[in-house]
């Protein structure tokens, strides 16, 4: 039975409204997670099973749970959920909007704290193809000079396409060891880089407040919080953008007002002079002694507008390689599969960065792990992080979504916070059963967006909780 008709038989069945709500309350998941089972719901005083669930009674006898994916390139529907949900957190950290219910660890007050939002880049391991801003040439030429291998180091096209764009100009000039390592060594890099900002706070003291404080002083007083995703940039390098608050010492677990005189003036050259001091030793597999650092290409301004920070960090929360790169892999590869890249357009420079990575895995035993990481080109780290107290974490955004939905309830036992839930399930598959399934899904989503468009445009502020997960209306 082909797509077409799967999709027909599956809408005309009389349990299509019972299915159409398994969808629905999978958050139209592209590839949700097929059990088999049932759940008690049970008094943990007396034991008393107050309700009870088999999945038996619903359309194909199995239940669908989201995947959770928060890559856009692998689930939209999750990813956009997870995007909402950071994006939800971000703002939280920087104006305390968190409502009533929600766990008051960032008050209101937060919004005069000092904040920044910073943009540490990559640094340069050779010249690339580029666009320029007014339709400009990507290198214009100036006496027309060659590289020792000799290609040229000038380009007059404008690659209006951007086909080109990051490319390297000369792939024997290029740095791809150091570029491959130097990702690998970004996670430690960016930790550094924290755990510099209070000398940094101490180092600016003296000259933006008039008062040198020591870095003793600093730390008892004030603590920097951060908020960070990474971004793919088109030559394959990722860049680092960060909202930075300043709060003052606390004892409790809510964030307090930072001293007068720490204002956003103090922190903006803290985070600047900790970026510019922070270093580590990248490994050296040819007895080269290495270090990462940033690039030149540092932007560090004040926040004013806490909405649209977050949604910019939130923005790239999602965006893995394969979303950015045309043709990239999702996830690890090797060589036989780089022929086919290739075929799908994948330029010679992102190749040459995957065969880098499995070059150094194969012939040094301690970068093994860059083989996992081909994908990434070398990048083992988080795509999005937090420091602890910034604001309030997923897992308690969920807790406080469960509270939300058990105070509204009106007797679900199912979503009484005393309840004992005991279940017992099993794994069915993975994805819709049929690929009509999978197509009809895809309309039900797409139809949900076009409502929820609809919305915006007329200015209805409405906020649709879907399975407790609150739209963040951006």
């Amino acid at each position: 039975m082909g797509a077409a008709a799967q999709m027909m038989e599956r809408r005309l069945r009389e349990d299509f409204p019972a299915w159409e709500g398994l969808v629905e309350r999978a958050g139209w998941c592209v590839r949700p997670v097929r059990v088999m089972g049932g759940a008690a719901a049970v008094h943990p005083g007396t034991g008393e099973v107050l309700a009870a669930y088999d999945s038996q009674g619903e359309p194909d006898g199995s239940l669908l749970i989201a995947c959770g994916d928060r890559r856009a390139g692998v689930c939209p529907p999750c990813s956009a959920r997870y995007r909402a949900n950071l994006w939800r957190i971000i703002v939280m950290g920087l104006d305390g909007s968190a409502g009533a219910g929600w766990p008051v660890r960032v008050p209101g007050s937060v919004s005069a704290h000092p904040a920044v939002f910073a943009t540490l880049t990559a640094p340069s391991w050779g010249r690339v193809h580029r666009v320029r801003s007014q339709d400009g040439a990507c290198h214009p030429s100036r006496g027309r000079p060659v590289c020792e291998h000799g290609t040229a180091r000038w380009c007059n096209l404008v690659h209006a396409d951007g086909r080109q764009v990051g490319d390297a100009m000369c792939v024997s000039c290029y740095g791809y060891t150091d570029h491959v390592l130097w990702h690998a060594s970004m996670p430690e890099l960016w930790r550094r880089t924290v755990v510099g900002l209070p000398r940094a706070l101490a180092r600016q003291s003296g000259p933006v407040t008039g008062t040198h404080r020591t870095v003793k002083e600093i730390t008892a007083l004030l603590r920097p919080r951060f908020a960070r995703v990474v971004e793919w940039q088109r030559r394959g390098a990722l860049h680092v953008h960060a909202v930075v608050r300043l709060d003052g010492r606390s004892d409790g677990d809510v964030a307090a007002a930072p001293p007068a005189w720490a204002g956003r003036d103090l922190l903006a050259a803290a985070v600047r002079d900790a970026a510019l001091s922070a270093s580590v030793s990248m490994p050296a597999p040819d007895g080269v002694a290495r270090s990462a650092v940033w690039g030149s290409q540092l932007d560090v301004s004040p926040i004013t507008n806490p909405s649209a920070a977050a949604r910019y960090l939130a923005k790239y929360s999602t965006k893995v390689a394969g979303d950015t790169l045309p043709g990239w892999p999702m996830r690890a590869f090797g060589p036989l599969e780089m022929d086919r890249m290739r075929a799908r357009g994948v330029s010679w420079h992102l190749l040459m960065l995957a065969g880098t990575c499995l070059r150094l895995a194969r012939r040094y035993p301690d970068l093994s792990h860059l083989a996992e990481r081909v994908h990434q080109m070398g990048y083992g780290g988080h795509y999005a992080s937090k420091s602890p107290m910034y604001s309030m974490t997923m897992l308690a955004l969920s807790e406080a979504r469960r509270s939300w939905r058990a105070r509204r309830s009106n007797g679900d036992v199912w979503a009484d916070l005393g309840a004992v839930v005991v279940g017992d399930w099993r794994l069915v598959g993975l994805g819709y059963r049929t690929a009509g399934d999978a197509e009809v899904a895809g309309q039900l989503y797409r139809q949900e967006q076009q409502v929820r468009a609809a919305r915006r445009v007329h200015d209805v502020a409405v906020v649709r909780l879907v399975d407790g997960e609150e739209e963040a209306g951006w």
